[in-house]
């Protein structure tokens, strides 16, 4: 799967996914729209195509694009991301190896993919390295408060009785140290993500194309 359009350079692999929450549904997104934070946050990691691989990727001030979404409380549940969480207590220990049913990636993003934040930072995890494009978009993906509890209940640790709640898996929002964040289209919001101070500057209206190979 790749990732084209929005102002990339290029296409971009799409190497992985992976969920950040928090121990309630107060706290758990890495990025805050107005200073709110939301239950979970959802990365689609990719990596430039031109590249060759993720690890050779990181080397490279260009070399990742993360998409990001938001995920909002409803009063009902999401029908795509039932199929992971139905899988969650298989999940047992570090690197476990749990197939689920098969689903189209974009049925687990916003449909509106046209309105984004876009700055450039880093990897939210060590070694944090400064290559990555960041696409923060800016409609929620409404699931459940029993869905996004069912990740709580997941457990840190390599061995099997472990019993360390997985829990608050996320950065603390950081300084801009200089970074310019820009929005498209224009937003009323006074920011979102690493400060509340940034500057949002109007975007061409590009859209994200996903395409299979």
């Amino acid at each position: 799967m790749t990732i084209t359009g929005g102002g990339l350079d290029g296409p971009y692999r799409v190497f992985k996914f992976h969920f950040h929450w928090g121990a309630n549904s107060s706290r758990g997104s890495e990025h805050r729209v107005d200073d709110k934070s939301f239950p979970m946050e959802m990365h689609v990691v990719s990596y430039k195509a031109a590249y060759n691989n993720y690890t050779n990727a990181l080397n490279y001030v260009d070399g990742v694009a993360v998409l990001a979404s938001f995920f909002e409380i409803a009063g009902t549940e999401h029908a795509t991301f039932a199929k992971v969480v139905a899988r969650l207590p298989e999940v047992r220990k570090e690197s476990s190896d749990v197939p689920i049913d098969v689903f189209n990636l974009l049925d687990l993003m916003p449909a509106e993919r046209s309105k984004y934040y876009r700055y450039l930072g880093s990897l939210t995890t060590p070694e944090c390295f400064e290559a990555v494009i960041w696409t923060v978009f800016q409609q929620t993906i409404k699931i459940s408060e029993a869905q996004v509890s069912a990740f709580r209940t997941l457990t840190e640790g390599k061995l099997v009785n472990e019993t360390f709640p997985l829990i608050d898996n996320f950065r603390p929002v950081q300084p801009l140290g200089g970074r310019q964040v820009r929005a498209t289209p224009v937003s009323t919001c006074s920011f979102c993500g690493l400060a509340l101070s940034a500057e949002l500057v109007l975007l061409s209206h590009l859209l994200f194309a996903f395409l299979l190979e």
